[in-house]
């Protein structure tokens, strides 16, 4: 369904955080699982099991979330199912929420 936009964050917005941006349909799920992860995060493959879509259709659309800041790299790897280590994403607001208790 192409022309069709959601934003998985609608009303869920901090008072400080910047404008919602507008997002794809596999963009808002990818955010909205990434995001349900919490500070544990998911890895592409994670990411696309939990949605029901290929992974790599989700890893572009990962890379699309990254470019707008809406997640960013934990910091973590997994392994994932062929062997390779892979990047652990979570949600901005997750690694905001990391560094605002580090300095607490």
């Amino acid at each position: 369904m192409s022309g069709h936009w959601i934003d998985p964050g609608a009303g869920q917005q901090e008072p400080d955080a910047s404008p919602p941006k507008r997002l794809g349909r596999l963009q808002g799920f990818s955010r909205a699982v990434i995001l349900s992860a919490g500070r544990s995060g998911l890895t592409a493959i994670e990411a696309a099991m939990a949605i029901g879509f290929d992974h790599h259709s989700i890893q572009s659309r990962l890379s699309e979330l990254r470019s707008k800041g809406l997640i960013v790299d934990s910091g973590q790897r997994r392994f994932n199912p062929s062997g390779r280590r892979a990047i652990v994403w979570i949600a901005r607001e997750c690694a905001i929420d990391d560094a605002q208790a580090s300095l607490a």
